[in-house]
């Protein structure tokens, strides 16, 4: 792609308005479908390179790992805090119990750590995000989240297409499709 990524940037700030709107709209239907909390900061999106970096310098079969992403993600979601700094890193590290003593050589660690599980997951077969893999058997996208879940066990799981979030009422519109 010709669009900048990782430090460089986002395809995202390169998008069309429209398109960029459109996929606003579906990440917020998506959480709220999904019961998950958020608000859009005022600068999204912020490059997140070095919390992606911070969290890849834990094991990766920590408790520890998910404390921070936890963490993180209230920082950025709820909070609007800048992870591009620093010392929210290092605060948001501290928070969970982690000590950190230099935070610029953990993060030259998660470096490496991040740039070998990109690789991994390239050479598996990914090809964008959110991609996951249960048994060897790659899953990708968010729509396919029941699938990850029925192979862990949840036999319940079904997609949640046609669910909306409740504070929404059933609505008859019209339908325009385009092909």
């Amino acid at each position: 792609t010709s669009a900048p990524q990782g430090k460089d940037g986002s395809a995202y700030s390169i998008m069309p308005e429209a398109k960029r709107q459109l996929l606003t709209k579906d990440f917020l239907l998506t959480m709220a479908r999904n019961g998950i909390s958020l608000t859009l900061p005022p600068d999204h999106p912020q490059k997140t390179l070095n919390a992606m970096r911070l969290i890849a310098a834990t094991e990766s079969e920590s408790r520890l790992r998910g404390k921070l992403t936890h963490r993180l993600y209230r920082a950025y979601w709820l909070e609007h805090a800048d992870v591009t700094d620093s010392r929210v890193l290092e605060s948001a590290a501290a928070s969970v119990g982690w000590a950190i003593r230099d935070i610029h050589s953990c993060l030259d660690e998660g470096r490496e750590a991040l740039k070998q599980n990109t690789e991994e997951a390239f050479s598996r077969g990914a090809f964008g995000v959110p991609s996951f893999w249960v048994n060897d058997r790659l899953y990708w996208g968010v729509d396919r989240m029941h699938f990850v879940e029925r192979a862990l066990g949840n036999q319940e799981a079904e997609p949640l297409r046609f669910a909306f979030p409740k504070e929404q009422s059933a609505q008859k519109g019209h339908l325009t499709f385009y092909y």
